[in-house]
């Protein structure tokens, strides 16, 4: 029986594909603008496999060729409209992955089970599809440090989440801090990314790169953020594409992780992206406060209205508990009328 449901449903969804791209097609035709459409339906149509493009693929190849639908997603998609055009609902992935510990010093008490709580709630209220996987569950090498494990994670949520266009990497340290954002609002509706990518940007760290004045929003594959410090890999966003699957790929070479990098696969991570055009331009830079502000940082401090905190570095003066529980108490969560369960931690 689910084995049946799940044709049917794969059928219904390759069915609206086609007919986006023939409503596609036949418009532009009119247009005379046919061979735009002939390249983007046969962009989608050839994208094959796990790592092909989810159906908005289509949707995003008609809004670049100048269609701009304007209709409202289906209610039952999503649980808040979104403001503007972008990935909805089950096309975004949370994911969170650890060893239920995190590097704390001074421990923060049930910091795994509130965290984990603090985004589902998000996630369940906006449609999102959340994964939470245990670091037992990935086998490396004697020695390799479990932070390693992140990258497996991201290509097993792919792999398992089908329907996934965008995975959204959260560190346990990490908390929602205002749940009535959505991420497309936020960030991954097209025109709010190209409004919100640093141009003419030279990231510090190592990262000897100039971000391009031209790089498009449909062209990027992999968003975080840099402080001071350079890149920060407590939250990315990973849109599905063969870029990506690259990336994962090469990010797990056994020669980057027997080095002795400091920010292990943050380093390697930098290192792929400095030397490697075909990394570099296919990434996108935001500023902290967009995606990973910081709970003390100065100016990349988290603000009223940011979406997320992060408490990297708490350890260092020993005060991740206080700061935690300062936050807890800032947050705006998900209304309790909206909530699926029942708060564990108010």
């Amino acid at each position: 029986m689910a084995s049946s449901i799940a044709a049917i449903l794969t059928y219904r969804r390759t069915l609206a594909v086609i007919a986006i791209v023939i409503t596609s097609f036949l418009f532009l035709h009119a247009s005379g603008t046919t061979d735009t459409a002939r390249q983007h339906i046969s962009n989608v149509l050839t994208s094959q496999g796990p790592w092909a493009g989810s159906s908005s693929a289509a949707i995003a190849a008609a809004e670049e060729a100048e269609l701009g639908s304007t209709s409202p997603r289906p209610a039952s998609f999503v649980k808040i409209p979104e403001t503007r055009p972008g990935p909805v609902g089950d096309e975004i992935l949370l994911l969170m992955a650890s060893d239920a510990v995190g590097n704390q010093g001074n421990p923060i008490p049930h910091l795994h089970d509130r965290s984990y709580e603090n985004k589902k709630e998000y996630a369940d209220w906006h449609g999102y599809t959340i994964v939470d996987y245990n670091f037992d569950d990935f086998t490396m090498a004697p020695g390799v440090h479990p932070i390693w494990k992140k990258i497996p994670a991201i290509k097993r949520a792919y792999e398992e989440h089908p329907e996934a266009e965008w995975v959204l990497w959260l560190d346990l340290d990490v908390m929602l801090m205002t749940a009535a954002l959505p991420l497309s609002t936020n960030l991954l509706a097209p025109s709010v990314l190209e409004k919100k990518l640093l141009r003419d940007f030279h990231p510090a760290g190592g990262l000897n790169r100039t971000t391009s004045l031209t790089t498009k929003a449909e062209d990027i594959n992999l968003i975080f953020s840099c402080d001071y410090n350079g890149v920060n890999a407590g939250i990315m966003l990973f849109r599905r594409s063969k870029w990506t699957e690259m990336l994962l790929d090469m990010w797990l070479d056994s020669f980057y992780i027997q080095q002795t990098w400091q920010a292990r696969e943050q380093d390697a991570l930098v290192h792929m992206l400095a030397e490697h055009d075909v990394f570099w331009k296919h990434t996108g830079i935001v500023e902290s406060r967009a995606l990973n502000a910081y709970a003390f940082a100065g100016e990349d401090d988290w603000h009223e209205g940011d979406l997320f905190v992060h408490f990297a570095g708490c350890w260092v003066e020993n005060i991740c508990a206080s700061q935690w529980e300062k936050f807890w108490a800032m947050r705006s969560p998900v209304p309790l009328k909206y909530l699926q369960g029942v708060r564990q931690f108010p």
